[in-house]
């Protein structure tokens, strides 16, 4: 049971990590593309988390 917990918890936390790069990435406004992210699967929301992650490292190479 605790796993089950942990696992759901694990993937909330997730989705709202995701949410926050969103808004974060959003220069002109945010995007309704993340609003139902927690129906996403675990596999749907790695690669978005991988999306995101390549996205910062080109703002960061941008910026620097």
């Amino acid at each position: 049971m605790v796993f089950l917990i942990q696992k759901s918890q694990n993937k909330d936390s997730k989705a709202i990590h995701l949410k926050l790069s969103e808004i974060i990435a959003s220069h002109q406004g945010t995007s309704n593309r993340m609003v139902n992210i927690e129906d996403l699967t675990e596999l749907e929301l790695d690669q978005l988390r991988k999306f995101y992650v390549q996205l910062s490292k080109l703002a960061a190479k941008e910026d620097a």
